[in-house]
């Protein structure tokens, strides 16, 4: 079983989004996936409320609000992590994960946040001794935008890995207004976006 962490302790960044596209990917694929969300805010469990029943099924749990899961034979278990996660809640999260994806803003202060968020993150036992994979996912991003180049710029200069380049479109806030990720959209609408996907899936299956 593949366990992904999507972190970030700043809200608002599309960890979400990133955590049910993920979802939708996988269940596409015939996979058992398990959407755990561990925001109070509960915006993954939501959008699992609104998922039609003819798509692939996904099953999900509100673990920040107590209760257990039944995740027995999943696949894959996506984690939806919270807004100012701290270090002793990140540690707990990151022990059951393979994968840490990052999402990150084209934004002066997404960018300060993570920063500080990275050197929490790598100085953690199990990814300084390399257990975990962290990947960082510039999300938002605008083409020939000033922000968009400023944020490719300081991303090189972080330890991890980018490992995505994901455009703002409103083809995510459609899909997920319905319970959809964008591999559940026709590919005539969403193909492009889905190209953009590729390096990410490679490296969140990497050693899979």
């Amino acid at each position: 079983m593949k366990s992904i962490l999507i972190a970030n302790p700043k809200g608002g960044c599309g960890k979400t989004t990133l955590a049910v596209n993920l979802a939708s990917y996988y269940a596409r694929r015939g996979k058992k996936v398990g959407l755990v969300d561990l925001d109070e805010q509960g915006s993954a469990t939501a959008w699992l409320g609104l998922r039609p029943d003819k798509h692939p099924a996904i099953q999900g749990w509100h673990a920040a609000r107590g209760g257990r899961s039944s995740f027995n034979g999943s696949d894959v278990i996506i984690m939806d992590g919270p807004a100012r996660i701290t270090s002793a809640k990140l540690e707990k999260a990151l022990g059951n994960a393979h994968v840490i994806l990052v999402p990150v803003l084209p934004s002066l202060f997404d960018m300060d946040a993570v920063a500080r968020f990275l050197e929490v993150v790598g100085a953690l036992p199990a990814v300084k001794r390399g257990k975990k994979r962290v990947g960082l996912v510039a999300n938002r991003v605008r083409s020939n935008t000033i922000s968009s180049q400023k944020l490719k710029v300081a991303l090189k200069k972080m330890p991890p890995k980018v490992v995505g380049n994901l455009s703002d479109s409103q083809i995510y806030v459609r899909a997920g207004a319905r319970g959809l990720g964008i591999f559940d959209v026709a590919k005539n609408q969403s193909q492009h976006l889905r190209d953009e996907w590729r390096s990410l899936i490679r490296f969140v299956n990497k050693d899979s």
